[in-house]
This record gives C-alpha cells, structure tokens and sequence, in this order.
C-alpha cells in the first residue's frame, strides 16, 4: 500500500466533521454522534440512539467548545448531555465548599479549589459525550 496519497481525513471535508461511537458492554454501539464544523465557524451534530435520530443542534460564534454546546440537551441512552459548567451541585446549608477528601458524585467533578477554605467551592455535572463513561459506557472518537 502506498502511503504518499493523502487520507480522507486529512482533506478539507474530513478535517471539517467527528463521529463518535457510543459502545455499551456486552451490546454493542448503542448511539453514535456526528459533527460538522462549518468553515463559517457553526457545528451542527446529529445524535443517533438505537438506530434513531434523536436530537440535532446546532452552535455558533466564537470563543467556546461549540460541539460541547451544540450536543447539551441531547439525551443519550438516557443521560441528558450538558454544557461546561451548566448544572452544578449545590453546597450544603452552611457550607463554604466541598471539603477536601469528599467524594465526587457520579458524574460530577470538583473544580475551584480554594485553600484555606480547604476545598472547593464548585462542583460541575461533566460535559460533553465524556459524561457517558461515568456510565460505564465506552466513547471513542473515529473520525
């Protein structure tokens, strides 16, 4: 095989889009998702669950994870995708921050830690298709 041809996704259309492959223990792929990155600066994806369209969405502008905010609302295998920082835990009454040594609730990650606070004050719901391997779900990008 000849390897001094250029491959499809080194093309302009193949740099342009993502799939990703939603596999799920002993079942197989259960849900794919498909992105396009327009030269314009949109990503549209499109979420297939079961064999069905199920949810499309679109982002624009710039400055942010455009295909982060394109899938959040989308509901795969259940699980609703969310954007950076868009559903957190609350504090308990009284407290000041998430001490350190708690536990992350699944799916959720710690973040702004502050010292002597000795913990910390966030704890956002993880975004994007990476939520859905607290799950147990496998998620592997192949284009």
């Amino acid at each position: 095989m000849e390897n001094s041809k250029k491959q499809v996704r080194e093309t302009k259309a193949g740099r342009s889009i993502q799939a990703f492959v939603i596999i799920k223990p002993r079942k197989g792929v259960v849900a794919t998702i498909h992105a396009h990155f327009a030269d314009s600066g949109m990503c549209t994806v499109d979420v297939w669950d079961e064999g069905c369209l199920v949810y499309q969405g679109r982002a624009g502008g710039g400055g942010y994870d455009k295909f982060t905010n394109a899938l959040a609302g989308a509901v795969i295998q259940g699980i609703t995708m969310v954007d950076h920082c868009q559903v957190s835990k609350k504090l308990g009454k009284g407290a000041s921050s998430f001490p350190y040594g708690t536990k992350e609730p699944r799916g959720y990650c710690f973040a702004n830690y502050v010292a002597d606070k000795s913990g910390w004050t966030s704890c956002y719901r993880v975004a994007g298709p990476d939520l859905l391997k607290y799950y147990g779900f496998t998620v592997e990008q192949v284009i």
